[in-house]
């Protein structure tokens, strides 16, 4: 009896032991210290103010550059503006990725890396390429010297037509035909070819179903006695289809009717009377003049040939 009498006391004390840590698991404290972590970025140092609202929005963290078509390589002035925002002196550094429509991205005062002092300001300028055109898309980095992870991307679109030709030439031909040539366009990627247009007075006409890969065109559906005017453009390959601007324009006249005989001919350093002979006095080099007829053209040529019995030259 005495022993189970002991048994349940100490089943009793150790209930209540547990009883009492239990509840002081439940009803106490503990006390945390906080921790406070820094996150540094871009915007502590520069800010990005856009200039032209054309191409340029947003700010440091979603600045956005779109320059829709550019119709012939130029340059952008001050598209944007970065200002040192911090309290030291800090390096801007620019990178252009995979838009090869554009040639130069670079600050005002040329390069692509600036060291700006507290509070100071310089502008970014663009100019677009002479020799690639097409549809680009990519990115401008804009990073702090020094801190590989600290930059910037911002994504840029831009649609660069190719370059016009220059200096047609038209040239008059037998039978009405006029030849055309020009100088090459400036781009050499993403170049489909040429279109050429023709006016007599009116509207203009492309006469090309295709573009012409070549520099020259000869036209034949001419109308003898009319004059035309031609114009140039060059045209990008791929989508979207983007021509450039147009070429200075050259004008001819169709000729398709035979000039008639010259009106007079002469021997200028002839011998005798009235220079009329070939003598030996100028038998080695001789002289003639020959006076077109009233209805010449300045492309007319004229074939002379000069004969002895059964020789002619």
């Amino acid at each position: 009896m005495k022993r189970l009498v002991a048994t349940a006391c100490l089943g009793l004390a150790v209930a209540g032991l547990c009883a009492r840590l239990s509840s002081a698991a439940f009803t106490g404290s503990t006390s945390i210290p906080s921790n406070s972590v820094t996150v540094d970025k871009l915007a502590n140092y520069f800010s990005v103010t856009p200039l032209n609202g054309t191409v340029a929005s947003g700010g440091v963290d979603t600045l956005a550059l779109d320059f829709g078509t550019v119709a012939s390589a130029r340059t952008f002035n001050s598209v944007f503006r970065v200002t040192n925002v911090s309290g030291a002196s800090r390096t801007a550094v620019l990178t252009l990725s995979n838009v090869p429509q554009i040639s130069t991205v670079a600050f005002s005062g040329g390069g692509t890396s600036v060291t700006l002092a507290a509070g100071a300001s310089t502008t970014v300028d663009v100019t677009t390429s002479s020799t690639v055109a097409g549809r680009g898309s990519g990115t401008l980095r804009l990073a702090l010297s020094g801190i590989g992870w600290m930059y910037r991307d911002y994504s840029v679109k831009i649609d660069e037509a190719p370059e016009a030709p220059t200096v047609p030439a038209v040239a008059q031909k037998p039978a009405g035909r006029l030849d055309l040539s020009w100088t090459a366009s400036t781009t050499t990627t993403s170049l489909a070819g040429y279109d050429v247009y023709r006016s007599n007075g009116g509207a203009y006409t492309k006469l090309n179903s295709a573009p012409l890969t070549g520099t020259s065109y000869s036209d034949t559906s001419t109308a003898d006695g009319t004059t035309y005017t031609y114009k140039l453009n060059a045209v990008s390959s791929g989508l979207p289809l983007l021509t450039s601007v147009d070429s200075s324009t050259v004008t001819a006249t169709a000729d398709a009717t035979p000039p008639g005989a010259p009106t007079t001919v002469s021997l200028v350093n002839g011998g005798g009377a009235g220079n009329a002979y070939v003598n030996a006095g100028n038998a080695s080099s001789i002289s003639v003049s020959i006076s077109p007829p009233a209805n010449s053209l300045t492309t007319d040529t004229v074939k002379l040939t000069v004969s002895n019995g059964g020789n002619s030259v």
